[in-house]
């Protein structure tokens, strides 16, 4: 099965946490947004310097990974921006 691969990019030290395989996209973010939102996580801590990005694609009947043109997907702190309109 194929999957995707993304990374945390944490602009302060230019260094990206990852790879971790996803499903899609959309479960991606969620996990992000997740992290985003926990006041105990860094990301939580610091959301201002957190972005995730799409980096490649995983096959785990046959081990390759395929490297992609990165994409990000959002930041951190709009996330949490999102959410206080939806609550307001």
């Amino acid at each position: 099965m194929k999957v995707k691969l993304y990374a945390v990019l944490d602009s302060a030290s230019g260094v990206y946490d990852g790879p971790v395989p996803a499903q899609a996209d959309g479960v991606a973010t969620r996990s992000f947004a997740n992290m985003a939102r926990d006041p105990n996580s860094p990301i939580g801590k610091n959301p201002e310097y957190f972005s995730l990005w799409r980096v490649g694609e995983w096959n785990d009947a046959d081990g390759e990974i395929v490297p992609e043109v990165k994409e990000c997907l959002g930041y951190a702190i709009d996330l949490l921006v999102e959410d206080k309109k939806e609550i307001n």
